[in-house]
């Protein structure tokens, strides 16, 4: 993230070399001119001409990103939710995205036009209003869900200095659930790894598994380097230390229950 937001004015020049377009703005904070709830923050603004640059002249919104996809067929779905919103908020047709993508080790910088969709902008619109109308006005958290976002929202938002709870009947119940679900990932990872071994076994010295003309397995010999952290600790400490880091974070562990 560090990176992205150092390289955006690069990005810019860039994007500007590769499409003849102007971009102006940067890091721009815009909310909608009839819902003022709606807001974004946009990377910058794109123009047909040099300047002097006016909102009204605005062809479409600017967004930089470094990712370490390869390049895109289409954009992502995240990309393009944030797209979206951004076009409903500034009232604009189009978001051009820069992005430098650093898949196989290999920068290789690509531009992508967005265009508006009245479609999902209802959809996306229509979300939106109802996280704010129900969580934001309220004060009322959203409810807990799979998403990562969730997890490192929890895990972010107590210090975890406080001490110890008896449970109630709803918390006993979320400890037999949890531990059920545990098992049956369990139970699935050595079903996979029962099934991976039979097809190791069927293919034998063959290295690929066609069916009508369409590749379904492949089991090739490939090569990867890593680094022996335990010897490179034990030879050189002071190096290691140098640039150790040191991260906090609340892990949850549930014990099975004690065997009578």
């Amino acid at each position: 993230m560090e990176f992205g937001k150092r390289a955006e004015p690069m990005l810019a020049e860039w994007f500007e070399d590769r499409s003849g377009l102007y971009v102006f703005g940067e890091q721009t904070w815009c909310k909608h001119r009839i819902e003022p709830w709606a807001r974004c923050t946009v990377d910058g603004f794109v123009y047909e001409h040099p300047g002097p640059a006016t909102m009204q002249d605005a062809i479409a919104v600017a967004e930089w990103k470094c990712t370490s996809d390869p390049p895109w067929e289409q954009v992502p779905a995240h990309y393009a939710c944030q797209a979206t919103w951004s076009m409903f908020v500034c009232d604009l047709p189009a978001v051009f995205f820069g992005v430098l993508h650093f898949a196989y080790g290999r920068p290789t910088f690509r531009t992508y036009e967005f265009a508006r969709d009245e479609a999902d902008e209802r959809y996306v619109v229509e979300r939106c209003r109802a996280f704010y109308e129900r969580h934001v006005l309220t004060g009322e958290p959203p409810p807990v869900d799979a998403h990562k976002a969730t997890t490192d929202a929890l895990r972010g938002q107590w210090e975890g200095t406080g001490g110890i709870v008896e449970p109630d009947i709803d918390a006993l119940a979320l400890v037999e659930e949890y531990r059920y679900h545990r098992a049956q990932v369990r139970a699935a990872e050595d079903d996979l790894e029962a099934a991976g071994n039979r097809l190791r076994a069927l293919l034998g010295d063959d290295v690929e598994l066609h069916s009508a003309g369409r590749k379904l397995v492949t089991n090739k010999v490939q090569t990867r380097t890593t680094v022996d952290t335990a010897r490179l600790r034990k030879s050189w400490p002071d190096l290691v230390r140098e640039f150790e880091q040191t991260a906090e974070t609340r892990v949850l562990r549930v014990n099975e229950p004690k065997e009578k």
